[in-house]
């Protein structure tokens, strides 16, 4: 130990007096001293127990001599040992029983409470053994002396102590009851081998006890209610029966029968661990460490633990702990800490809950992606992160409102629109839509169109947010007061970003020590009382809609125009006035945001067990043309694309995972929907005029003349986003890599088709006029279909997989010398399209567009002639589109499993 004359500081949650969750406060504090039997341990991690939740509302203190800080157990790394210590050395990785101050960076504990990491826990996880672990066995096998054979019982079968009960008393082969409040922690307990469940709630524990015994009852009974059940618990117990009682959550004082004890010999143990004196610890911990950490090495008994929250949410997690609302499925409550320079950071491993529904809850839960590891607000932020990227810039209007200037109210049909006029596109439309596509995404599973319903649950949560800043519906002129220039106290930033983020970050560090975890505690202590009589109305929406986001869009420009834009105009100063006036609209508004986004997600989850299921449904098979290419590829596909495109593809596809073919017209399917809009230009290129080449250059835009944005440019993207996917996993932007393929598979069949390299002016011959034969139709329909369905009808008896079969014959046989050719791409490049886009343009010259001016009628003279066109650049279009597909997969077969 080194000598110090200034005691050296450290982080820990203090009690800042006896009260709520909300005294638990992150701060400053001195390292503790080391005394020679002890061990200085630097904490990793620790758990949160129902006595922690006591010595913060001052019914259990410490033991004199004891850290101040709560936390029973811990786990983490040895930093120094005292003189007399002589079996740890620094270094050692170790958890530990502690008298208190585990919710600490460093903690002092004596030798003999000092544990080894069981083999095959980790050091996180270990936190949750060393109370659990000692509580259970002292009390249970030491004192209660229960043997094999015999029958127990223990209330509260969900909570640490239970389930650790559960699998000691099982891996000591004996029969065990539960009781518990609900089905799902029943069930809980069920799955770690209870033998007995009792809904305490609807039924007699003492009957169901004394009908599974026949009429004996159980050998002993560890329970933590107290007063209440003392009487049931004896007339539950068999002849020489042993009561523990190890908490008095009920109350302390009962009456009870002495009659019951007498006859049947009962005993009734009363313990408490934290009390002992250092020797005894020592001794319950030698045991445990001789008994119970073989079992936890063989895995007969597993951490059980629930989730891990920061310790931030110290004042969250005691809240959560008493409201007995959780499970804890996997033996404690535990917090781990992880080092970010020189700040320590802590996780609670513990229930959580919000004011969704549980029916929410598990909805959610199973539509996000796995990296959130259930937890909504991590990805809350995610369309911001995207919205600048080429994937996904179409959705940048969707963030915002612009209203006109100077008008403090909102107008949907005026309002909602981009900067090209196209309507809906802004953040109440997107509301609207995204909260369409959750709802309707279940009333029909057979549906055409299936919606990523992962990415509609994060960009809908996200832009009830955005709709809730005041400045995401500012004016026209400044777009919302980004271009408004001030200065927040001494920092220049925008009016925008000061309602973004500045008041929030300010609040964060004048009144809640940098933890926004604590400043969402103090909302939510505001909603339970301070807002709680406003919440019903920002529930509720007009005509019984789900969403309303007009409503909170009206509110935004109220706001913004009474408190954002007021006193702030460019080059002002905002300092503690507009601060301290402004933040109450703020901390309101978020705190809206958790009702409304509640109250859309709750309507939505009705019909939600249906929507789980799907990734995308069963889709048509789409137009014939794209499933012909996507069918001949699958022909040519080699081993690694075979296996990639099973994993890449959604499971509803058909032909035992492997058929590409039955999803390659879903972009067609979906290029009108207002998500997917962007996607229309993607399908063409538009040359000019009676020119009949192909110049990537000059050709590849779309109407707005933004450049890359034609078939030939989303041929690129998408190729490079199943290769770049691939060589980092850990990229910004993680690509949606089933929609690409998808999206890829489609496009190499348009671009293959000679009339999607068009000219500009008849969109590709959307706007020539012809008959086939008696059929009023368009030039561009003549090749994406009907040439197709006479060929069906004329040659194939109407069957599509007739016509693909001819033409692998072909392939194998006539066209077999050309093939090589069209597999192959100049520069070694993976994909070619500006190639395939001459080919195409030049065969619309030469075929499409020659006697087939507007007004013709189209029979069997064009028919004959082109079909032969039509059908080899299926072909090509299926060998290419193999041939890219290999190129990306063979050489990047990790993909695969992205």
């Amino acid at each position: 130990m080194k000598p110090t004359t200034e005691r050296e500081r450290m982080k820990a949650i203090v009690i800042s007096e006896p009260g709520a969750p909300e005294v638990l406060q992150l701060r400053e504090v001195e390292d503790p001293q080391v005394k020679d039997d002890e061990v200085l341990i630097r904490v990793h991690a620790t758990a949160l127990n129902r006595a922690d939740t006591l010595q913060r509302l001052g019914s259990y203190s410490p033991p004199p001599g004891s850290s101040p800080y709560p936390g029973l157990e811990c786990s983490g790394t040895i930093e120094s040992v005292g003189n007399s210590v002589s079996r740890w050395k620094v270094g050692d990785q170790v958890c530990a029983l502690l008298s208190g101050g585990g919710y600490a960076e460093k903690v002092a504990v004596p030798v003999g409470q000092v544990l080894p990491i069981p083999a095959g826990i980790s050091l996180k996880d270990a936190a949750a053994f060393p109370e659990v672990a000692c509580t259970v066995w002292s009390t249970v096998f030491m004192m209660g002396r229960l043997s094999p054979a015999e029958s127990f019982l223990v209330h509260g079968g969900s909570s640490g102590i239970g389930t650790f009960a559960i699998q000691m008393a099982k891996h000591q082969g004996v029969r065990v009851f539960v009781t518990a409040g609900n089905e799902e922690k029943l069930a809980a307990c069920k799955e770690l081998g209870a033998d007995v469940c009792i809904n305490y709630k609807t039924e007699d524990f003492v009957a169901r006890v004394k009908a599974e015994t026949d009429g004996k009852g159980v050998d002993v009974i560890l329970d933590c209610i107290g007063a209440p059940y003392l009487q049931k618990n004896l007339d539950s117990l068999n002849f020489d029966g042993r009561l523990c009682i190890i908490g008095l959550m009920g109350g302390a004082n009962a009456e009870i029968k002495l009659s019951s004890l007498l006859p049947k010999r009962l005993t009734v143990l009363g313990a408490a661990l934290r009390p002992r004196s250092k020797e005894n610890k020592a001794v319950v911990v030698a045991e445990v460490e001789k008994i119970v950490w073989p079992a936890i090495e063989a895995g007969k008994v597993k951490p059980v633990i629930y989730k891990y929250l920061p310790l931030s949410q110290a004042a969250e997690a005691h809240s959560l702990m008493e409201s007995s609302s959780h499970i804890v499925r996997r033996a404690a409550e535990s917090i781990l800490e992880e080092q970010d320079q020189n700040f320590v950071k802590y996780e609670f491993v513990a229930a959580t809950m919000s004011y969704f529904e549980e029916e929410t809850v598990a909805a959610v839960k199973k539509l996000l992606p796995e990296s959130a590891q259930g937890d909504l607000a991590s990805v809350c932020s995610w369309p911001d992160e995207i919205k600048h990227h080429w994937q996904w810039r179409w959705t940048s209007p969707l963030h915002y409102v612009d209203t006109p200037d100077y008008r403090c109210n909102y107008e949907y049909c005026r309002d909602c629109h981009d900067t090209h006029k196209h309507q809906d596109r802004c953040v109440t439309g997107a509301i609207f839509n995204y909260t369409t596509q959750l709802m309707s995404g279940s009333d029909n599973s057979r549906r055409i169109v299936h919606y990523n319903l992962t990415e509609a649950l994060m960009f809908l949560s996200h832009y009830i947010g955005d709709v809730h800043q005041p400045l995401h519906v500012g004016f026209l002129g400044d777009e919302g007061g980004n271009t408004i220039t001030v200065r927040w106290y001494r920092r220049k930033t925008n009016l925008h970003h000061v309602w973004d983020n500045m008041i929030i970050e300010s609040a964060l560090k004048t009144y809640y020590n940098k933890s926004l975890p604590l400043m969402i505690q103090a909302l939510q202590a505001n909603l339970t009382h301070g807002w709680s009589n406003d919440v019903p109305s920002w529930e509720s929406c007009q005509l019984n809609q789900t969403a309303c986001p007009n409503s909170y869009a009206s509110e935004s420009i109220t706001l913004a125009c009474k408190y954002a834009y007021r006193n702030a105009t460019p080059g002002t100063t905002l300092g503690d006035e507009y601060f301290l006036s402004r933040l109450p609209i703020v901390e309101k508004r978020l705190a809206q945001v958790i009702f409304r986004m509640r109250l859309s997600l709750r309507q939505w989850v009705v019909s939600v067990l249906v929507l789980t299921q799907l990734v995308h449904g069963a889709l048509c098979w789409g137009k014939d043309g794209h499933y012909t290419v996507c069918k001949i590829a699958e022909g040519y596909f080699e081993e690694e694309t075979i296996a990639a495109v099973k994993k890449l593809l959604p499971e509803a596809a058909q032909g035992e995972g492997d058929d590409l073919a039955s999803f390659c017209s879903w972009p067609d399917e979906i290029k009108h929907l207002s998500q997917w809009k962007w996607t229309s230009s993607l399908h063409y290129v538009n040359t000019p005029e009676y020119r009949c080449n192909y110049q990537y250059c000059r050709d590849c835009h779309d109407s707005l003349m933004q450049k890359d944005w034609c078939v030939t440019g989303a041929i690129f993207n998408y190729t490079r986003q199943l290769m770049s996917a691939s060589v980092n996993s850990q990229t910004l932007v993680q690509y949606n890599l089933t929609e690409a393929l998808m999206f890829l598979s489609h496009y190499i069949g348009d671009v293959h088709q000679p009339l999607h390299t068009g000219f500009r002016g008849d969109q590709g011959g959307n706007t020539i006029i012809v008959h086939w034969y008696n059929r009023k139709t368009n030039l561009h329909n003549v090749w994406d279909d009907m040439i197709i369905e006479s060929a069906l009808k004329t040659y194939y008896n109407s069957s599509l997989p007739v016509m693909i079969q001819a033409l692998q014959a072909k392939l194998m046989n006539g066209w077999s010398n050309a093939v090589p050719s069209w597999e192959s791409c100049q520069l070694h490049q993976t994909a070619c399209p500006n190639r395939y886009a001459s080919e195409s343009i030049d065969l619309a010259c030469k075929y499409a567009y020659r006697n087939a001016t507007p007004g013709t009628t189209l029979g069997d003279e064009y028919f004959l002639s082109r079909l032969p066109i039509v059908e080899k650049r299926l072909a090509q279009g299926g060998i290419r589109l193999a041939a890219i597909l290999n190129r990306i997969f063979s050489a990047k077969t990790k993909l695969a499993g992205a």
